[in-house]
């Protein structure tokens, strides 16, 4: 499926069902270009099934951000176990009338709850969700590249773009070590990007973190210049060496190289 560039006010699994280079593809494409290749070019790959996490932060989502589309997307199971025979037939019955709806679990609704009351109480993400769009898809051309890309803020408040992060911990380093480890300023760099392809300049770009477990504190984070011009930069790299890669018909993994000791262990005196 294949989007004209520009907005589309398209459901998620259109989204994801369409062509386009997405952050997952790119995040791929960081690890090596031989991982790319397997994914999204080879067809050996087998789609992944979502897995709880995945279906409960799509419910955290939903509750924070479409609350009204809860009850399309999602069903609640039998509060059984399934390991007896009863829970193991009221779970068969019940997902027997899903009607493509996500089954969740009533302790997973009732976490979930309280972290989008953490959310939508914070007089920061009120705010901005006040008057904002959710889940809008922007297709666009890079254009050193000439490859389509497409990308799906969560929060767009006029120029100001959000995105809600569920997380072990809210806290300003550990976060900042997460925004490293999962390529969220990649992320801001590719939304920027974006932003451009439709004639809207990115003003701010901020992160609605939300802690997992009680008592479900949030921290709300803007990206300063510097950050987000990382991100700007490093997905410029990704998308070039994409075309490099397609254009060779070239797609290596890691490579031969020296391993050398980790500093941690050359400070050691161990």
């Amino acid at each position: 499926m294949k989007f004209e560039d520009g907005i589309h006010d398209i459901s998620i699994e259109d989204y994801h069902g369409s062509e386009g280079i997405s952050r997952s593809s790119l995040m791929l494409m960081k690890k090596s270009p031989y991982h790319y290749w397997y994914e999204r070019v080879s067809g050996q790959s087998t789609p992944r099934k979502a897995t709880p996490a995945m279906a409960i932060g799509e419910l955290v989502h939903t509750l924070c951000l479409e609350p009204h589309l809860y009850d399309e997307r999602f069903a609640v199971g039998p509060d059984l176990p399934k390991t007896t025979k009863a829970g193991k037939e009221a779970w068969a019955q019940f997902n027997k009338e899903l009607e493509g709806k996500e089954a969740i679990k009533v302790v997973d609704l009732e976490k979930t709850q309280a972290m989008a009351s953490s959310f939508r109480s914070d007089s920061v993400c009120s705010t901005v969700i006040a008057d904002a769009k959710f889940e809008q898809s922007i297709f666009f051309t890079h254009k050193e590249t000439g490859l389509q890309c497409k990308a799906r803020p969560d929060i767009w408040a006029k120029n100001i773009i959000g995105d809600l992060k569920t997380t072990e911990d809210a806290g300003r380093r550990s976060f900042q070590l997460s925004c490293h480890k999962y390529n969220y300023f990649l992320q801001a760099g590719m939304m920027k990007r974006a932003l451009e392809s439709v004639d809207q300049e990115m003003s701010m770009f901020v992160f609605h973190a939300v802690e997992k477990e009680p008592p479900y504190a949030l921290a709300n984070y803007h990206l300063s210049e510097e950050a987000i011009q990382y991100g700007v930069n490093l997905f410029d790299s990704l998308m070039i060496r994409i075309k490099e890669c397609h254009d060779a018909n070239s797609w290596p993994s890691y490579g031969t190289s020296e391993l050398d000791l980790p500093a941690y262990l050359k400070d050691s005196n161990e």
